[in-house]
């Protein structure tokens, strides 16, 4: 099987991660090439349920994927879940052609606002569901520009059921500073209005 290094691998300690982008053979309905494989070793958690049970990380974004999923936030589709010889691995779809939030508002300013507003829905739909994304960073936020702009959240290793939405605004705010007053006065009405539930008719995940 292919495979193509998305990122440098990330060392912790004993514990490494990688993430590449594999053949799909075995989801012939995604597509060559749409597929991710993160795999980790010793990259554990331990969850408030159980404190004593070191967990996997990739098994959290596991859970956390398809609970947001379920709530109507796009995020990527988990194909699979497995133990390894070389740890434990979590498969999704690729979200190709995708820019970070950061570079998509400087390269597309006429759509800037547009852009905001997307963002401003996804992470109003996240808190509405008592999720948080635990590290809403430029790059964990994907805009992807074809037939009409669509955001994605990504990376979601430390996502997780909580009220504490909060503090996962603080973090947006905090690492997206590149951001302007009119551009927050945007996302925060969007995000208001997707908390409260109100969200429009093109709210319909697709992979």
């Amino acid at each position: 099987m292919n495979s193509q290094l998305l990122k440098e691998p990330n060392t912790r300690g004993d514990g490494i991660s990688t993430v590449r982008r594999i053949g799909g053979e075995e989801w012939p309905e995604i597509g060559a090439s749409q597929v991710v494989s993160k795999i980790q070793c010793g990259y554990y958690c331990r969850p408030i349920w159980n404190l004593c049970r070191r967990t996997p990380l990739v098994a959290r974004e596991r859970r956390a994927l398809l609970g947001c999923r379920n709530a109507g936030v796009r995020v990527p589709l988990v194909l699979d879940y497995r133990r390894t010889p070389a740890g434990s691995e979590l498969v999704t779809t690729l979200i190709s052609d995708a820019l970070p939030l950061d570079q998509a508002v400087a390269q597309f300013p006429e759509q800037r606002k547009e852009i905001l507003r997307l963002v401003g829905r996804e992470i109003g739909k996240l808190h509405r569901a008592r999720w948080t994304h635990g590290a809403l960073y430029a790059d964990h936020i994907l805009v992807t520009p074809q037939a009409g702009f669509r955001v994605y959240l990504v990376d979601l290793e430390k996502g997780r059921r909580s009220l504490r939405a909060g503090r996962d605004l603080d973090r947006f705010l905090r690492h997206n500073s590149y951001l302007n007053a009119d551009d927050l006065v945007i996302f925060r009405s969007s995000y208001a209005a997707a908390r409260r539930g109100a969200a429009s008719n093109q709210d319909i995940v697709s992979r």
